[in-house]
């Protein structure tokens, strides 16, 4: 069953802008190393600072092996038109997939139409459009899906709905095509001082009889997020399993710590912990490339990082050998040049 943490992250991602606005950078973000040099990825900037290409690296046994990469443009008011994503085959640069994304009079986004290939050929295409309300809130999306030019096939739709306040209380979604009937929704609840204090998401697939539920709970601490936990309850075919995801934010809002719990013969069981450092001196947004730090690092939801990310630490526990102290350890390091000032 698709997890309605992967539509989020889908109309997270339809609902911002990549483009870097700051005029002035003092560091770029040159690299990101992952797991004791296993992967790579390289970061390359126009000349307002924009990220325009970023490039993916595999180890081997000769050095670094450049697999794949994606390049990105922008109109002149800095928003991200088109993405595309390339792939090696034999030697030579063939097109996977091209994004591209038209804006509004007030740079809302109002299209997204994404253009998938295979060995050279158009395979198919999907677009969303965006419809808003006066007050420039998003209150609707709409996905549709083609193999042939011009023949757009609806295939899902979601309503966003906000309180007097602005903040978003309700979204829901649902597929339309033959071969899924999936609905979901979000509900969102609100302190006095408007923070979100409690998302509760469920799904519903009546194609594979199974259902999702997640409820999301965050606490403050001094004005700012500090603890993020989050319950998700899973049922396929009478089958229940749960999951227990919680993530700690330092006092200056960054995501500090994610600690993962898996149900093991009944019980939740910390599988994974990850700790991310940072220097303090430094904001994230005087460096050139950090708005798509959150995006490589597969965190587009609760990847805050306002200050300078130097490292990530995760150590997983493997489920036959828990008394390995060296199980599963990994470390992804953040590489950046100091710019002249």
């Amino acid at each position: 069953m698709k997890k309605l943490s992967f539509i989020l992250i889908l109309l997270a991602l339809a609902s911002c802008t990549w483009a870097q606005t700051k005029a002035h950078y003092t560091e770029r973000l040159d690299s990101i190393v992952f797991h004791w040099s296993t992967r790579k990825v390289e970061f390359a900037y126009n000349a307002k600072g924009q990220t325009e290409r970023i490039l993916y690296y595999r180890w081997e046994e000769n050095g670094w092996l450049l697999t794949n990469k994606r390049e990105y443009y922008y109109d002149e008011q800095g928003n991200d038109t088109l993405r595309v994503i390339f792939d090696q085959e034999e030697g030579k640069w063939v097109i996977l997939q091209q994004r591209y994304t038209t804006y509004g009079n007030h740079e809302e986004k109002l299209q997204t139409r994404t253009v998938q290939y295979a060995r050279g050929e158009m395979l198919a295409q999907t677009k969303w459009d965006f419809t808003y309300n006066k007050k420039g809130k998003q209150i609707a999306a709409t996905k549709y899906r083609t193999k042939k030019p011009g023949e757009w096939i609806k295939e899902m739709t979601v309503q966003n709905e906000y309180d007097a306040k602005g903040n978003q209380v309700k979204e829901v979604y649902e597929y339309l095509n033959t071969q899924s009937s999936e609905k979901g929704s979000s509900i969102m609840h609100y302190d006095e001082e408007g923070r979100l204090t409690t998302q509760i998401d469920s799904v519903y697939n009546t194609l594979l009889d199974g259902r999702e539920w997640r409820r999301t709970d965050f606490s403050y601490h001094d004005g700012k997020l500090s603890m993020m936990k989050e319950m998700l309850t899973t049922i396929d075919h009478d089958m229940g399993h749960q999951s227990l995801d919680e993530s700690l934010f330092d006092p200056q809002g960054n995501l500090l710590q994610t600690r993962r719990y898996r149900q093991v013969n009944g019980a939740l069981r910390n599988v994974q912990s990850i700790s991310y450092f940072y220097n303090l001196n430094v904001e994230g947004t005087s460096i050139m490339g950090y708005d798509f730090v959150p995006e490589i690092l597969g965190l587009e939801e609760n990847g805050k990082f306002h200050h300078k990310l130097i490292m990530l630490s995760d150590i997983d526990w493997d489920e036959d050998d828990e008394d390995d102290e060296n199980n599963g350890k990994n470390r992804t390091r953040l590489y950046y040049t100091i710019l002249e000032k």
